[in-house]
């Protein structure tokens, strides 16, 4: 019902809640697991949770990798830091070589690779 009603406000008023252009970047995020060995084989890992934390901390953004280990997240500009979780909300190391932080400018697209620490062989 409430949400019937702002609508309808909004047509009444005539006023546009989204009148000024979004100042947002894209990040586009590959979640792999590390290899053992360096050099060696990386491998996609899906539904990683990923938070991207503001420097400013006023915000915080999630994304989550798809089955192909792809993300997107359209983010206003900031400096970043990342942080990886699993499905049930628990973080995950990242790689010792993993960047930890970027920066994400208006109207730019950036990829960033999460890699999370690697797994010893079973």
């Amino acid at each position: 019902m409430r949400v019937a009603i702002i609508f309808l406000a909004c047509i009444v008023l005539g006023e546009n809640p989204v009148s000024e252009r979004l100042s947002v970047g894209t990040v586009i995020s590959e979640t792999v697991r590390a290899s053992v060995k360096r050099g060696g084989v990386q491998k996609h890992v899906p539904g990683v949770i990923i938070k991207f934390e503001s420097q400013t901390q006023r915000y915080n953004s999630f994304a989550m990798s798809n089955t192909e280990a792809f993300s997107m997240a359209v983010l206003p500009p900031d400096r970043y830091y990342v942080a990886a979780f699993d499905q049930n909300r628990y973080p995950l190391a990242l790689d010792k070589e993993q960047a930890r932080c970027f920066v994400l400018k208006e109207g730019e697209t950036i990829e960033v690779g999460v890699a999370l620490a690697a797994s010893p062989p079973k």
